[in-house]
């Protein structure tokens, strides 16, 4: 009986040499080659996808010759790259074959392709590659709230109080702040104030504090929203609230003296 041992990758054929017995020694050929398989290694599709990030799947259907040691998903913007030239993202959620590993620091609106990959002693093993396109990233902005005003007499100034406006994604348009009648704008708490403003900004994330002074000119409400837009994203609105009056003087009837006839 014979068994099959080998160390090496390489073959092993050649003759078993049988001698003995006064007799003629015969040889039995024996047949046999060292091997060290790769894993067999299957990419899945891409789910989760966002402007930035996105979950790759893969599954190893068997080991090769020796156990795993790490495995996950390759990727790169490059289609057809090389195997072992893109950026790995090592996983550990094997579960009945399966595992995922999450992409991020993507690029928004860009193609990745990407390939699951299994090592083990033999070396590494790539599934087909696939392909996955980040959305497009949608500008925004936001604004926080400004303090009210409350009464304030007319043909007076109150403030400045202030709101920030944020953005990210934005295209290079000016963002403008329109007009809201009894309320004036400026980018810093002692420039000049104006009835609107258009700020220049170059794209990408944005923020800037818009100060605001409150300047009655008649006995109202002049409360309202303050527009924001630009940047290629949806206006927001800013609720700005103050009203306008005009109280009288404030008398005291005090004691007489002096007293005469007339």
């Amino acid at each position: 009986f014979v068994k099959f041992d080998p160390t090496v990758v390489q073959s092993y054929n050649g003759n078993i040499v049988v001698a003995g017995g006064g007799a003629p020694s015969v040889n039995v050929a024996a047949s046999g080659a060292g091997i060290n398989t790769l894993p067999s290694v299957t990419t899945g599709s891409a789910s989760s996808v966002t402007t930035t990030s996105a979950t790759a799947a893969g599954s190893i259907s068997a080991n090769g010759c020796t156990a795993v040691t790490a495995y996950g998903i390759e990727y790169s913007t490059t289609s057809g790259f090389v195997n072992g030239t893109g950026t790995q993202v090592v996983s550990s959620n094997l579960s009945g074959g399966n595992f995922t590993s999450g992409l991020t620091g993507l690029t928004p609106n860009t193609p990745y392709y990407y390939k699951a990959y299994a090592t083990n002693a033999g070396g590494t093993a790539y599934g087909t590659e696939e392909t996955f396109t980040t959305l497009a990233a949608v500008p925004t902005l936001n604004a926080t709230t400004i303090t009210a005003f409350g009464n304030v007499c007319i043909n007076t100034t109150a403030g400045p109080n202030s709101f920030t406006i944020t953005g990210t994604d934005l295209t290079t348009a000016d963002v403008t702040v329109a007009a809201l009648a009894g309320f004036t704008y400026s980018t810093t708490s002692g420039g000049t104030y104006t009835s609107t403003l258009a700020i220049t900004q170059p794209g990408g994330t944005f923020s800037q504090e818009v100060f605001v002074k409150f300047d009655p000119t008649v006995v109202q409400s002049y409360s309202g929203n303050i527009a924001v837009a630009g940047g290629g994203a949806p206006s927001v609105n800013v609720a700005a609230s103050g009203a306008g009056i005009n109280t009288l003087p404030s008398v005291t009837t005090g004691a007489a003296s002096s007293i005469t006839t007339t």
